[in-house]
């Protein structure tokens, strides 16, 4: 700049702090020697250094041209200008002074742009202001205190002294950045807390009532538990201690506890069908898991595929199991989730389930043909259920409209091996495979999947009301199997142990027997009658039997039979009666109904069964032609009858003959007493001798008395009555 220079500023100005925000009274400022030198109003005459760097000799002063400033030359000060500068710029921060004397010294801008810095000194511009022209021009920052440009150096050291200062830049200050601190460790005080101590002592009380539980310490483990979600809620426990209850059968415990998860955690989906399931599987309470399903998971995730297929299943089991009204509930849902989803083949399968169900072979067998192809393509439950119903339909009954049916079932060993492979471990897949060994007859197979069966019945965690039915009936096939190859004692064994479980069973929940528990209390019965000579309990087998729907025309035969050698006629003659509803004509019921009626006297009716039996007897004689008796044991049958049936209407056409007055009763009577003899001599004539065997027999003892009346002897019929049906086969000892 003309006539301005400044070639040394190095702490010239006294009295200034080294924070740039502290000024000095302006009597510090020495103005006698200053370094500033400004020609035309500096005692110096010689300039010893130009602004280019060069020195030159010294010149007077020349005399400025008039202009407009004042009549100084252009970018000039006046002796009071520059005057005013210095006191101004003393009047700035340390900072700005100091960025001013570097504009202006390094010479790196133009005159008029130092010039236009010197005049906002000298207009005292505020500092903020002149701060901000020299932070754009010198690319810096510098910063200004904010009421700095308000007041003097004195009066800003005043100023600091006083209570608002320490307040607003000390106490205030320090207040906050103790607050802040104190807040700091307040936060890190709740973070360690809430997030560290807390979660920690919660689980190690949560591990310590879950250790309480599985040593079935109940009550303890709940209060370690409600200690524990005083300090943290957490999750995965609440689930923890509902499964480990449920595992444990502590039903009520685990209802409370997934009641706990949905209050605390927003109606948590996974835990009401967790819920849902425990009350549909374990405690078949179908009303209590609908409402779970309702109003605890629907309603709160409005379509959710998972709690629509529950539900479905849950009206799928409670009509199968208890309401059969509710097939068309659990039809519904199925048809819903696959309307919302697609055909998937989760969805077809219910379906599937739901036509198996209802005894719809058609749509089953149609069904079949869409999961047959891929074996993953149902779920080891779907085709244990698939596999049974086609194994009963294959052997089993069908209805006549179904008849056309059965040549379509197929692929019944395969969908069984499939439901084995699926789930080894599913005790009513192995039931399945192991009738169809029955079925097959392959004894050796039968029995060593049978055992298997047993032992997934006995590990599986919880079974439904139709597998306990399934669970009763291996014990009976098993022990089948052992009758046919004469272990009576192993047969015993496992008839005993499923008799037992159905007690049991009956006796905790009043399960109620069906046909296939009646077939094992008739195997009982028939080791005790045949082979064990018991025939009390054999009576309480078969009664037993009767009462759980296994009432057959051969069991009611042999209670019969029973009560007949009991003496108990009454009661044979009501079983024997039952048995001829369904056998009218078989020929060991015809003689033990005459022999029953003819020991209570009634002799009209005891006449009308003995001649139904002979005309039996009559139409298989002339049928067979000449009888060998000795030689067949199908015919020694026929004989032996013959002998009894003969007999035993002689002495009822005598006792009627007697209570009439009719002789013709007892010409007839002479004449069937000899048809009495005629087959027991041919029961007991040599037949390469043709000698008779010594002895009488009692029609014709019967026969001397009618003819030769003796005072101490009566009439005799053979009271003797076969076992069984003569369609029926006893066990051989």
């Amino acid at each position: 700049m003309e006539g301005l220079e400044f070639p040394d500023t190095d702490a010239k100005l006294a009295g200034n702090d080294a924070s740039g925000f502290e000024l000095g009274s302006d009597d510090d400022i020495q103005f006698e020697n200053s370094d500033f030198e400004i020609p035309g109003f500096s005692d110096v005459d010689i300039v010893a250094e130009q602004k280019n760097g060069k020195l030159g000799p010294a010149s007077a002063p020349a005399e400025p041209e008039p202009d407009d400033n004042n009549g100084l030359p252009p970018n000039t000060l006046s002796d009071e200008q520059y005057q005013k500068f210095l006191k101004n710029l003393s009047s700035y921060p340390l900072n700005v002074r100091i960025a001013v004397e570097d504009l202006i010294v390094k010479n790196e801008f133009t005159d008029e742009a130092e010039f236009e810095i010197i005049l906002k000194v000298l207009k005292k511009v505020p500092a903020r202001q002149l701060a901000s022209e020299l932070e754009k021009m010198l690319d810096i920052a510098l910063p200004v205190p904010r009421d700095f440009e308000r007041r003097t150096s004195e009066e800003y050291e005043i100023y600091k002294s006083s209570f608002q200062y320490q307040l607003r830049n000390k106490i205030i200050p320090g207040a906050i950045v103790c607050s802040v601190a104190t807040g700091l460790c307040i936060m890190l005080f709740l973070f360690a807390k809430n997030f560290i101590y807390k979660p920690a002592k919660a689980s190690s009380l949560y591990r310590q009532g879950y250790v309480l539980l599985e040593a079935d310490d109940y009550p303890n483990s709940e209060l370690k538990f409600n200690e524990a979600v005083l300090y943290d809620l957490q999750k995965k426990w609440f689930f923890r201690y509902a499964q480990g209850y449920r595992r444990h059968k502590q039903y009520t415990r685990a209802e409370q506890m997934y009641r706990n998860i949905l209050y605390c955690f927003n109606h948590d989906k996974t835990a009401g069908l967790e819920y849902a399931e425990m009350e549909l599987n374990d405690l078949a309470n179908y009303e209590k898991a609908e409402n779970v399903l309702l109003r605890d998971v629907l309603d709160y995730h409005v379509n959710d595929s998972d709690g629509l297929l529950l539900l479905g299943d849950t009206y799928l089991e409670w009509a199968t199991e208890k309401d059969f009204s509710k097939f068309e509930d659990a039809r519904v849902k199925y048809a819903e989730l696959i309307q919302l989803y697609g055909p998937t083949n989760l969805y077809m399968s219910r379906m599937m389930r739901y036509f198996i169900r209802t005894d719809n072979l058609l749509e089953v067998l149609q069904l079949k043909e869409r999961f047959m192809p891929k074996e993953k393509s149902l779920g080891a439950q779907d085709w244990t259920e698939l596999s049974g119903f086609m194994l009963d339909k294959l052997y089993g009954p069908l209805a006549p409209a179904d008849e056309y049916l059965r040549t379509k079932i197929e692929d019944v060993k395969e969908m069984l091996m499939r439901a084995v492979r699926a789930d080894s471990s599913n005790p009513a897949a192995l039931y399945n495979l192991s009738r169809y060994y029955v079925q097959m007859n392959n004894s050796m197979n039968a029995k060593s999947s049978l055992e298997r069966t047993l032992l997934a019945f006995e590990n599986a965690p919880s079974l439904k009301k139709r597998d306990i039915y399934k669970y009763i009936d291996s014990y009976r096939l098993l022990g089948e199997q052992y009758i046919e190859e004469r272990e009576y004692l192993k047969a015993r064994e496992y008839f005993t142990s499923g008799i037992s479980l159905f007690q049991n069973e009956q006796t905790s929940s009043g399960f109620e027997g069906n046909h296939q528990v009646g077939k094992l209390y008739a195997d009982m019965g028939d080791i005790d009658y045949f082979i064990s000579g018991d025939e009390n309990s054999a009576l309480l087998n078969y009664q037993d039997s009767v009462s759980n729907d296994n009432d057959t025309s051969e069991i009611r035969y042999k209670i019969g039979a029973i009560q007949y050698g009991k003496k108990n006629y009454s009661e044979a003659l009501g079983s024997f009666m039952k048995a001829s509803e369904d056998n009218p004509d078989d020929t060991s019921l015809l003689l033990a109904m005459g022999n029953t009626l003819s020991l209570r006297n009634d002799a009209y009716a005891s006449q009308g069964y003995y001649e139904r039996l002979i005309d039996i007897l009559d139409a298989e004689k002339e049928q067979k032609g000449i009888l060998f008796p000795q030689m067949r044991s199908d015919e020694s049958e026929i004989v032996d009858l013959y002998l009894k049936a003969s007999n035993n209407l002689g002495v009822t056409l005598y006792k009627l003959a007697r209570r009439t007055g009719n002789s013709t009763l007892n010409a007839q009577a002479i004449s069937n007493f000899q048809e009495s003899i005629r087959a027991w001599d041919a029961l007991t004539r040599n037949q390469q001798t043709l000698i008779r065997l010594g002895g009488s027999n009692l029609a014709e003892q019967n026969i001397k008395y009618l003819t030769h009346p003796m005072p101490d002897f009566e009439p005799a019929i053979y009271t003797d009555v076969s076992r069984t049906l003569s369609t029926e086969e006893g066990l051989n000892p």
